[in-house]
């Protein structure tokens, strides 16, 4: 999964590069200068905050897109019943069966495509991210991923994996963060 997840950041971020880029340069002005390992690790956060957002969206758009159809198969049902000698009651059994096969075919796509699944993993990881951003800020140098889907470890391995390598890559060099005052970083943190 997880190189599933680092090809879907490729193409996500080269198609959505200014956004992703738009958002950091804000939050870096925010704090009041360019720390490069914070500010690789919150473009992290970002890119996973927004792909988790993108597969939230399709998955709550494909539910929609279900119910609306088993609703129009509701009203075919009715629609046979109630001209069942006439020649519109074969119209609507074929809309019934249409409607039946779109909505099967969708299941089946959303399913292949694992738009829940990635949508509550993406979700996952961009909070690991997020909490060890803000540990960071805060001046906490413990990894936050240890403290983290402890129960769920075995099933969600790579999400674990990922924050881990993401806080070794990003670790704070000392002295970096002093040059801010511990009460401007509280308040940033308290704020976002």
């Amino acid at each position: 999964m997880l190189e599933t997840y680092n090809t879907e950041v490729r193409l996500f971020y080269y198609q959505h590069c200014a956004a992703v880029e738009h958002a950091v340069e804000g939050t870096l002005a925010e704090l009041g200068g360019a720390l490069p390992s914070f500010e690789h690790l919150y473009r992290q956060f970002t890119v996973a905050d927004m792909l988790a957002t993108f597969y939230q969206r399709r998955t709550v758009r494909t539910f929609i897109g279900m119910f609306a159809s088993v609703f129009c198969l509701c009203n075919c049902i009715r629609y046979i019943r109630a001209f069942v000698y006439h020649w519109t009651g074969k119209v609507g059994l074929w809309a019934y069966i249409a409607i039946f096969g779109i909505v099967y075919a969708w299941y089946r796509v959303a399913r292949k495509k694992r738009f829940q699944s990635k949508w509550l993993e993406y979700r996952a990881l961009a909070e690991s991210f997020r909490v060890q951003l803000f540990w960071y800020v805060a001046g906490i140098e413990q990894n936050a991923v240890e403290y983290y889907l402890r129960k769920q470890k075995t099933q969600l391995d790579w999400i674990w994996y990922a924050p881990t390598a993401a806080a070794i890559e990003s670790h704070p060099q000392p002295g970096k963060l002093e040059t801010f005052s511990p009460i401007h970083r509280l308040e940033f943190v308290l704020k976002h």
